[in-house]
């Protein structure tokens, strides 16, 4: 099948599943499209506001378009295996969002906006072309899993180890220290919570300034990784008291 007609099967499915009142015949609210040969998603996605899961895997989708912020309904959303390079900031209007599979894709950043996911419990971002992540991660408090494998990062924001709910936390495959990727998510958590506190009280020092930061008593082991992520950082060496 051809994109255009797969395109337009999406549209049709779609549209065949709108009520008049705007709702959906299917009691599930259910769009599943996997492997059609889909280039994007429909115009208009407004007309679509009952959909809460989406499943358009397998396609050859290029972005995350601006519209997706008018499915405020949707709660899954899976699109894996596609060519997306880009996501629109219009994905922090997506209020009911609790997971998001990016898996195998081309994305190269994503937007600050996914702070305002406050539901959001599972981001799978492995095998993308990421180099750095927003700071907007460390506020998804119900995040339990962040799957970051096989990109390209080469640092973490500390925050990320004080996510509440935080329970699998993936970052093998990156250009981060590897004693770093090898450890279990509750030593990542405590290695970044650690390294946040004495990255504090450095600045401090170093601007003549005090701190109140409390390290914890930590294990040798959990040292060595802190200094790993902590050898590097630029903006530790360009300040001045």
């Amino acid at each position: 099948m051809s994109a255009s007609l797969s395109n337009a099967k999406l549209e049709q499915v779609m549209v065949s599943n709108t009520r008049k009142d705007g709702t959906s015949v299917d009691p599930r609210a259910t769009v599943s499209m996997a492997n059609f040969n889909i280039t994007r998603l429909p115009d208009n996605l407004q007309r679509f506001h009952w959909v809460v899961s989406l499943d358009v895997q397998d396609n050859f989708l290029t972005c995350i378009p601006d519209g997706i912020g008018c499915l405020v309904n949707v709660q899954t959303i899976i699109m894996s295996c596609n060519r997306i390079r880009q996501i629109s900031p219009d994905i922090g209007q997506l209020t009911r969002l609790r997971e998001l599979w990016l898996h195998d894709n081309e994305v190269v950043s994503v937007p600050e906006s996914i702070s305002r996911l406050r539901y959001l419990k599972f981001l799978d971002l492995d095998n993308n072309r990421l180099q750095r992540l927003p700071n907007g991660l460390c506020c998804l408090e119900s995040l339990q899993g962040l799957f970051l494998r096989g990109n390209r990062i080469r640092q973490l924001p500390s925050g990320l180890g004080f996510l509440p709910n935080i329970r699998s936390l993936q970052i093998s495959g990156n250009l981060l220290p590897p004693r770093l990727m090898a450890l279990p998510t509750r030593s990542l958590l405590l290695t970044l919570q650690s390294s946040s506190s004495i990255v504090t009280i450095m600045v401090a020092w170093k601007r003549r300034r005090p701190a109140i930061c409390r390290v914890s008593v930590l294990p040798l082991y959990i040292w060595q990784h802190i200094f790993d992520l902590l050898w590097d950082l630029p903006h530790l060496h360009n300040l001045h008291p």
